[in-house]
């Protein structure tokens, strides 16, 4: 009777489940620069109507049409914005966006002074505020989704997206809670608080980007 040969058993190895976290420091670094303006471009659609009627209940439905002319302007104003931007990079029209949603936000905390003497001038006020603001929303958000797809290379691209528009999921997720603390708090100290988070915002992108994209445009220089 034939002997059959011995299969030697390898021990079977235990599977070791890491989680790898690859640090992208242009990623990182554009993502702070850019995450006040992307709070405060979120926000808003919490801070209006709270802060309306807080002022005055009988105004609540201006908070709907504030944002109608929201959707109109990005429909009527895109062209012409384009057309007068078309000389600006994509940092440079980034930065000009935020100074214009700071302003709009600016314009927002005046109104908080002139509504309880002037409310005649409390409605005009907020539409101004809106109009800057559909401005500054059309300059800064397709030049920075522009500006994430290029800063890392073309295998990391989808990552990169994502990621940038995690900053928008967190931000409609934390936005209602704080704009509730502050208006519950003082109502001009709301938009205090964002007027300084939009100056720190600028500063940031003022500080990192410029460095970001000479890095980005270096990487494909080399690579070419």
């Amino acid at each position: 009777m034939r002997s059959q040969p011995i299969i030697k058993k390898e021990p079977i190895s235990k599977k070791v489940w890491a989680i790898r976290f690859s640090y992208d420091s242009n990623l990182m670094r554009f993502l702070v620069a850019v995450a006040p303006m992307t709070f405060m471009y979120v926000v808003l659609v919490f801070a209006m109507p709270a802060f309306i009627k807080e002022i005055s209940p009988d105004l609540s439905w201006i908070s709907g049409l504030l944002f109608t002319v929201n959707s109109l302007s990005v429909i009527v104003l895109q062209d012409p914005l384009l057309f007068f931007t078309h000389r600006l990079n994509d940092l440079q029209k980034i930065i000009v966006g935020s100074v214009v949603l700071s302003l709009s936000y600016i314009i927002f905390l005046g109104s908080t002074f002139l509504a309880s003497a002037h409310l005649n001038f409390f409605v005009p006020l907020l539409f101004v505020g809106i109009l800057l603001f559909s401005c500054g929303e059309q300059l800064f958000y397709p030049a920075s989704a522009t500006i994430v797809g290029e800063i890392g290379p073309a295998e990391k691209r989808g990552k990169s997206i994502s990621s940038y528009q995690l900053l928008y999921g967190i931000s409609n997720a934390i936005g209602p809670f704080i704009v509730g603390y502050l208006l519950t708090r003082n109502i001009s100290f709301c938009w205090l608080f964002f007027v300084v988070l939009a100056f720190v915002g600028v500063f940031l992108q003022c500080m990192l980007l410029p460095n970001i994209i000479e890095q980005s445009r270096s990487r494909e220089s080399t690579t070419l």
